[in-house]
């Protein structure tokens, strides 16, 4: 039950992630200041950093990840069935108090996954290692990669 309750914490964080980074403000220049967590999530998804093992996570069950997220504005989450650690999540939060209480949320979920994984599948529990968990403005992403440097410069590309 702990392990499942911790699954379900760290899938709702990554989608709370997803959510906020929809339409974040705080990039370099005005063209970036509205971050669409949709197009960011597919772009992500189809990358290939993140293997072949996970799908689209619908609002109810980030909210089983990640818990209660007030002022989402929007969210994208993809996650695994729990075969591996990999997850994709984007939010977009009202303002940047909404969005401190994603990236919080976002940080338990990553340390509830790393307890998780850490004796159930260790080779996974690497990858938390290097989990992307980011937050400008009112954006937050969280990611756990097959590819953490090409899932980096994709966010990157929305920020910088």
């Amino acid at each position: 039950f702990k392990k499942a309750k911790t699954a379900a914490a760290l899938m709702a964080a990554a989608l709370a992630a997803l959510l906020l980074l929809g339409g974040c403000s705080g990039g370099k220049d005005a063209a970036k200041a509205e971050i669409d967590p949709e197009k960011l999530g597919q772009e992500l998804y189809d990358s290939g950093c993140f293997g072949q093992d996970i799908f689209e996570v619908d609002s109810g069950v980030i909210e089983s990840m990640y818990g209660e997220l007030e002022g989402v504005q929007a969210a994208k989450v993809y996650a695994s069935s729990g075969a591996s650690a990999n997850e994709i999540a984007v939010f977009r939060a009202a303002d940047k108090a909404g969005a401190e209480k994603i990236y919080q949320a976002a940080s338990q979920r990553l340390e509830d996954r790393k307890l998780a994984y850490e004796n159930y599948l260790p080779e996974e529990a690497k990858k938390l290692e290097s989990a992307l968990l980011r937050q400008e403005g009112s954006c937050v992403v969280f990611c756990v990669a097959e590819d953490a440097p090409g899932a980096e410069k994709i966010v990157d590309s929305y920020f910088d």
